[in-house]
C-alpha cells in the first residue's frame, strides 16, 4: 500500500482515494482517454487550474436550455469533474482518472416540473454521443427533490442501462445485471446509503 504519490495539496484530505488504494492502482493505469465520462451535472469550468491537462469531449450538451455548448450554473460539476479527472501534481486535488476524457452535460439542478425529463434528455444524449460511463452526482437537497429525482430513476433509468448508463456507481452494468457489487458508506457514521 502506497499512501500517498502524488503533490496536491488536499490530497490527504481526499478519503476516498486512499481507501480504495487509488496509488496502487495508479501504478497500473490512471485512465484512458478514450473513455467518455459524461459528468451530468451543474456545468463544467474548463479553465479551472485542476484541468490543465484533461481531456474535455468535443461534445457538450445543456439539457436545461436544450442547446449544446457547457453552461456553468454553479461550481458542483466543475467538483465532480475534479474528483473524476483533476490533474496530478498541479493544484490541490487528485483525479482519480486523469486521463479519461469528460463530457460535460450541464443543469442547473433545481427541481421544478421538467427537471426528470431534461436530466433524461441528458442522459440520453450522452448515451447517443459515445459516453461508457454517466456520473450523476445529485443529493435530493434535504429530501425537496426526491419525488423528482425518483422519477427520473423510475422512468429513465431502465431505458438507459442496456447501453451504458452509471449513476453513481463507477462501474459497467447491463440492465439484467444492474446489482451493486459494494455499499457506499458515508465515512463519518459508517451508515450505509441504499
Amino acid at each position: 500500500f502506497t499512501p500517498n504519490c502524488v503533490e496536491d495539496i488536499a490530497y490527504n484530505d481526499q478519503w476516498a482515494l486512499p481507501a480504495i488504494y487509488a496509488c496502487d492502482v495508479w501504478e497500473l493505469t490512471t485512465g484512458n482517454p478514450t473513455v467518455n465520462v459524461a459528468v451530468v451535472d451543474q456545468g463544467i469550468e474548463l479553465t479551472h487550474t485542476e484541468f490543465v491537462n484533461a481531456s474535455f469531449s468535443d461534445f457538450s450538451y445543456d439539457c436545461y436550455s436544450d442547446q449544446l455548448g457547457n453552461t456553468v450554473y454553479g461550481g458542483h460539476g466543475t467538483n465532480v469533474a475534479g474528483l473524476i479527472a483533476a490533474n496530478h501534481d498541479y493544484g490541490n486535488m487528485a483525479g482519480l482518472a486523469p486521463n479519461v476524457n469528460i463530457m460535460p452535460i450541464s443543469h442547473p439542478l433545481m427541481a421544478d416540473e421538467f427537471i426528470s425529463e431534461e436530466l433524461a434528455s441528458g442522459i440520453s444524449w450522452a448515451v447517443e454521443h459515445g459516453a461508457d460511463v454517466i456520473n450523476c452526482s445529485w443529493g435530493d437537497q434535504g429530501g425537496w427533490l426526491f419525488e423528482y429525482l425518483h422519477s427520473l430513476r423510475d422512468n429513465s433509468i431502465t431505458l438507459f442501462l442496456a447501453s451504458k448508463l452509471v449513476c453513481g456507481i463507477a462501474s459497467k452494468y447491463t440492465q439484467s445485471s444492474f446489482k451493486p457489487r459494494f455499499k457506499a458508506r458515508y465515512p463519518a457514521t459508517g451508515e450505509s446509503i441504499p
